[in-house]
């Protein structure tokens, strides 16, 4: 059965070949002039340089390095590819500045306001530098009704499932977590509480009004055991 039934056979060998198209075999097609990328001998003759004009570049430099021998390519490109001839030259953005904190020289681009020791000091280390600082919040401590029994009541009230995107917990990695709806870790009510996937939780760190306004608006249209009596959260000055 694995035998060969076509009786086509090479030209050059008289070898078996498979199929009626094929002229040649495998070993027999790729030498020399038989080779399909044979271009008449190309590879082994030597090209002149455009600017030195010497015959010792090969085909293989001259048609990746235009045409330019080795000696010649890097003085070609500093003179094409750098200060205004650049491609990415826009109006001289990218010249030497200073750095906001100690003053030193920097050669980064136009977003790069501070030098490396600066950028890593300045960098978050101090919490209030955040956009999203609001008087030390995160390190308040939650209640202690917040525990693992309400979280469980919480996800079986909404089937184990985020209510933002539906994604059930069976699919993820790791149990959902719990959302205070109004922001308060102090509290914990059945109708503040509403079950996240990890995606849409981090969500709500930003656009706080708006997601408040957001799960409002799902746990009254949604939920029977709904109460009203939440406050507005707005972010202070």
């Amino acid at each position: 059965m694995g035998e060969i039934l076509s009786l086509n056979k090479c030209i050059d060998c008289d070898a078996s070949v498979s199929t009626s198209k094929t002229l040649r075999c495998r070993s027999c097609s790729k030498k020399g002039r038989l080779a399909p990328s044979w271009k008449g001998g190309v590879a082994k003759q030597l090209f002149s340089c455009i600017i030195c004009k010497i015959k010792t570049v090969p085909y293989c430099t001259w048609k990746t390095g235009r045409g330019l021998c080795l000696k010649c390519v890097p003085k070609y490109l500093s003179k094409i590819k750098m200060g205004r001839n650049a491609p990415g030259y826009k109006d001289g953005r990218f010249k030497k500045r200073n750095c906001m904190s100690c003053y030193k020289k920097i050669n980064k681009g136009s977003y790069q306001r501070r030098c490396q020791s600066c950028a890593k000091i300045f960098a978050y280390k101090n919490p209030k530098n955040h956009p999203n600082y609001i008087e030390g919040r995160s390190l308040s401590k939650y209640s202690s009704d917040f525990n693992k029994k309400l979280k469980e009541t919480i996800r079986k009230r909404d089937k184990n499932k985020c209510r933002k995107c539906n994604i059930k917990q069976k699919n993820l990695k790791r149990k959902l977590s719990v959302h205070h709806i109004d922001y308060d870790k102090k509290n914990c009510k059945e109708n503040n509480l509403i079950s996240l996937c990890l995606r849409c939780h981090l969500k709500t760190i930003a656009n706080r009004n708006y997601w408040f306004a957001y799960y409002v608006y799902i746990m009254e249209n949604t939920s029977s055991k709904w109460k009203k009596g939440f406050k507005t959260y707005d972010k202070p000055a």
